[in-house]
């Protein structure tokens, strides 16, 4: 018979499985532009736009991988544990907003100059 800590440690492992096919969908769909169909002025601008784009996908794969972490912390700490992680929270989610305003600025940036 399996007891309940194995259920925990088998529960975990199929729900990072479940958002790894998640994240690497969207990675995986990202299509970078051959070198003939790049404007020669449109380069550098074309590049800032990727390396954006990159930053974006990373900061929010660093966010799932920490909102894991949190969340199997949580399940798995006694309550003084789960007390800490509770204090942690509204520093990781205002991480997020940093990471998603700050792209949301630039781009906004970018589209107001004309780019």
């Amino acid at each position: 018979m399996i007891n309940k800590k194995s259920i925990k440690i088998i529960s975990i492992v199929l729900l990072v499985i479940m958002l790894l096919t998640v994240v690497s969908n969207v990675a995986f769909a990202y299509n970078v532009p051959e070198a003939t169909e790049v404007d020669v002025n449109d380069k550098v601008e074309t590049g800032l736009s990727q390396i954006l784009g990159i930053m974006k996908w990373v900061g929010i794969a660093v966010a799932v991988v920490v909102a894991m972490y949190l969340g199997i912390s949580y399940i798995l700490k006694s309550p003084e544990g789960k007390a800490d992680i509770k204090k942690q929270l509204p520093l990781f989610v205002g991480g997020i907003a940093v990471v998603l305003l700050a792209s949301a600025i630039v781009g906004f940036i970018q589209n107001a100059l004309g780019g």
